[in-house]
């Protein structure tokens, strides 16, 4: 039941959402993102070191860490991904996604998939959520779907 999946997990995201926004007092401003930060690393004018400093020092960030400390909300938890609206961040975040699937015979991937996990993802995210959910919702409710977990 996708459409109940879809629900549960909206919610469930906008929930996550809405604390965030509460420990930030609003919606948190990160001119900075780490994106941009690790760029300049790559470009050799700016060390790690420094790059996490900037960054933990943006007012947002250092106050947000503040007040959220010892909560550890995983490696790739970045205070910019809430710098949008409640309903943005949520179709920012679909459901769960595989890499690839196998629909009417046809590959379908978000890009080419190499050794240790590495690919050259020729779809952002955002296009791959779309067409994913958009092929397995347009499957016919009497099809089986089976989803494997394969390690190279």
């Amino acid at each position: 039941d996708f459409e109940a999946m879809f629900k549960k997990h909206n919610e469930e995201t906008g929930k996550y959402y809405d604390e965030i926004i509460s420990i930030c007092g609003g919606i948190p401003k990160v001119p900075r993102t780490w994106k941009s930060l690790t760029e300049q690393r790559d470009k050799g004018e700016i060390t790690i070191e420094q790059a996490r400093d900037i960054y933990h020092e943006q007012p947002d960030v250092k106050n947000f860490n503040e007040k959220d400390r010892g909560n550890f909300r995983g490696f790739s938890f970045l205070l910019e991904d809430f710098a949008c609206t409640r309903e943005e961040y949520i179709k920012k975040n679909p459901p769960s996604l595989c890499y690839g699937l196998v629909c009417n015979s046809e590959y379908h991937s978000q890009g080419d998939m190499g050794w240790w996990g590495m690919s050259n993802d020729k779809l952002t995210d955002e296009e791959w959520s779309e067409k994913f959910w958009e092929l397995v919702k347009n499957t016919d409710p009497d099809e089986t779907i089976t989803m494997l977990d394969c390690h190279i």
